[in-house]
């Protein structure tokens, strides 16, 4: 394999983005973090492959939107089967890995996986409404968090309203999402562009709200997370800093 084949098959799993974070945020909130090596690349591998097998499935709706560039299958750097063996190596090499780490970390991982394959393979769940920001919700939200906190041994029961939280914001995340032109000229039903861009502009701020009210039992100082409203930016910046 060429040099440049090995940049677009790292290009294909964009493994700059920061899904990671989340999962890493549930592992330091556990009490045994001696596995943490076999986390770290269980979880590398699982966003790399839902990104990946995401770009497969997606190339008609990037070939009209501005992530042409970042999907390689698109702009003709690979072929659609190499990037589809290249996400079944990825899934199988991430069951590999997290299987030494516990039980239901490890059922957690192989759920959180075929939620990623179906929401961006056949049935693609990402175009069937209300489908989208609830599968985007669990397998990039509140499943990935779980995964990283029952991989160090944490406890749920103490931090229920945060797993809410998480999940509510992947929503948001999912309904924020940058390719509503691409899909609408796509034709791809995704919730966004079957609501209408109003509509669902209001919904995406209501699982923001969501997301907050969640992480008020924490602090009541939580609501001044609300300023978010006033901005993407700030909410992104808030979620963050909290």
């Amino acid at each position: 394999m060429g040099t440049n084949k090995f940049i677009d098959l790292l290009r294909l799993t964009r493994s700059w983005h920061g899904g990671a974070y989340i999962a890493l945020f549930g592992f330091l909130l556990g009490e045994d973090c001696s596995l943490i090596l076999s986390f770290a690349v269980s979880t590398l591998l699982y966003v790399s492959f839902a990104f990946a097998i995401n770009n497969c499935f997606d190339v008609e709706t990037d070939l009209n939107g501005e992530k042409r560039y970042c999907n390689p299958i698109a702009d003709e750097s690979i072929s659609f089967k190499e990037g589809l063996i290249f996400s079944a190596l990825l899934a199988i090499s991430g069951f590999l890995v997290a299987s030494v780490l516990p039980p239901n970390s490890f059922v957690l991982y192989v759920i959180s996986i075929l939620l990623a394959l179906i929401y961006s393979a056949p049935p693609r769940t990402k175009t069937k409404p209300p489908l989208d920001p609830i599968t985007h919700g669990l397998f990039f939200g509140s499943l990935l968090f779980l995964f990283g906190l029952f991989s160090s041994n944490g406890n749920v029961f103490s931090i229920a309203p945060l797993v809410f939280s998480i999940f509510f914001y992947s929503c948001y995340l999912e309904l924020r999402n940058k390719d509503y032109e691409s899909n609408l000229i796509s034709n791809t039903t995704a919730s966004a562009v079957l609501l209408g861009k109003m509509s669902a502009e209001k919904i995406k701020w209501i699982f923001y709200a969501l997301h907050v009210a969640c992480l008020i039992p924490y602090s009541p100082l939580m609501l001044l997370m609300l300023f978010g409203l006033l901005r993407e930016r700030f909410a992104d910046v808030l979620t963050i800093a909290v």
